[in-house]
């Protein structure tokens, strides 16, 4: 590194010690970036990956504005090279040498962003899975299906099961959905697989029915399934009230589906179904 450079990053330094304690210094702190070239803010990352956070914030967010703001993109190749091969690493500079990597993906050029998609993918560790996730999500040139979908199999990666639902691939969603219905995964999910899904098997339909009542009442609106009235009362009655609908989410099934009698018939019961969620939740 130039002595001047690294005589302007000392200075950044010393700065950051101070502000917490004194907002005029955060202000220094940014004024300092701004004066530093791209160059020599891709330089400074590596330099800054150890000691307190505020020098290498600002200076990432410095040159992330500039490649955002600048009328012809430029890939910052440099940020990647230069801090994937450090080694006598601590694990705080560790994670924040993979949040560079992360924050300035969209920035590399192609060949660099396979080697860190591969580099992701080799390691071992939630964190990386969810940063190579994230990244391809976004990435059409890398998208591999297969890998995402390979995924989500192996380990019952939710993040990779939402990116593989915001594919516009009907076929893909109906591949999806018994194995989504066996893992009973989050009832949206499986709503908005089967309401894009080319078909859905009977098999499919009657475990919903069987093991996620609500989203079965949800679907019978949206997908005009035949459901009866008892039907819908029984699901309404034994199903438990929660933060993700439930209960409310069946009366709004009800609702949408005209049955009158229906809501009456619960209108009826609700002194009995706050009694049963009282003694659930252990409410006096």
């Amino acid at each position: 590194m130039r002595d001047d450079l690294e005589a302007k990053l000392q200075t950044m330094i010393a700065c950051s010690e101070n502000v917490v304690r004194n907002d005029i210094y955060r202000a220094l702190l940014n004024g300092y970036a701004a004066c530093l070239s791209n160059d020599d803010l891709c330089e400074a990352i590596p330099r800054l990956l150890t000691g307190s956070i505020w020098p290498l914030s600002v200076v990432r967010n410095r040159l992330e504005k500039n490649w955002q703001e600048a009328e012809q993109k430029f890939d910052l190749d440099r940020v990647f090279l230069g801090v994937v091969d450090l080694g006598d690493l601590d694990a705080k500079a560790r994670r924040r040498r993979e949040d560079v990597l992360s924050r300035f993906y969209r920035t590399f050029s192609p060949p660099i962003r396979r080697r860190a998609l591969d580099r992701w993918k080799d390691q071992i560790g939630s964190g990386s899975t969810t940063r190579w996730v994230r990244a391809i999500a976004d990435d059409e040139l890398m998208f591999d299906l297969h890998a995402v979908r390979e995924e989500w199999e192996a380990g019952w990666n939710l993040m990779a099961l939402k990116i593989l639902l915001n594919r516009d691939d009907p076929d893909l969603h109906a591949s999806l959905l018994p194995t989504m219905v066996a893992r009973q995964v989050e009832g949206w999910m499986i709503s908005k697989a089967a309401r894009t899904a080319t078909m859905v098997a009977e098999a499919t339909w009657e475990a919903i029915r069987r093991d996620l009542p609500v989203t079965y009442a949800y679907l019978s609106f949206k997908l005009h399934r035949e459901i009866s009235d008892d039907e819908i009362l029984q699901i309404v009655l034994s199903t438990e009230n929660s933060v993700s609908g439930g209960r409310d989410l069946a009366i709004w099934a009800a609702g949408q589906l005209k049955r009158w009698e229906v809501l009456a018939q619960i209108e009826g019961k609700v002194q009995e179904l706050q009694r049963g969620d009282a003694l659930k939740y252990g409410i006096v």
